[in-house]
């Protein structure tokens, strides 16, 4: 094949990508939301703590995701990865998001909702596996 049809999808917005973590028992455990999305049949999906775009709309929004709040205004001490990347090229022209990591104190407490479950890195990677 020497020709491409694909639609090419541009977003203006900055997207974020955010995970929550924390020390559990010794143990550094990162906070995940489990859900189920329109497309994926019979498949339930694991997701960071975070993932919108156009996330500063969603920060003003009464029906913003869970933490973020926390994600974006994490005190610089807390703040352990963040970078700004590219998403998939071939499909999405121009589209970025904003990742981060930010390591709760192990005193902090969160209350989660049903869908978000703390995991290890081993479970993580063996979730991909998977």
């Amino acid at each position: 094949m020497s020709n491409w049809t694909q639609p090419i999808l541009k977003d203006p917005h900055l997207g974020l990508i955010g995970f929550i973590c924390q020390v559990l028992n010794d143990v550094l455990h990162f906070l995940i939301q489990v859900k189920v999305e329109c497309g994926n049949r019979s498949i339930v999906e694991i997701a960071p703590t975070v993932a919108c775009s156009n996330y500063l709309q969603q920060f003003n929004s009464p029906n913003r995701n869970y933490f973020l709040d926390l994600v974006i205004n994490s005190p610089k001490e807390q703040l352990r990865f963040e970078e700004t990347q590219s998403d998939e090229g071939g499909r999405f022209f121009q589209v970025q998001n904003l990742h981060k990591v930010i390591e709760i104190p192990e005193d902090f407490q969160l209350e989660l909702p049903t869908n978000f479950v703390w995991v290890t890195m081993n479970q993580l990677i063996r979730f991909q596996r998977i």
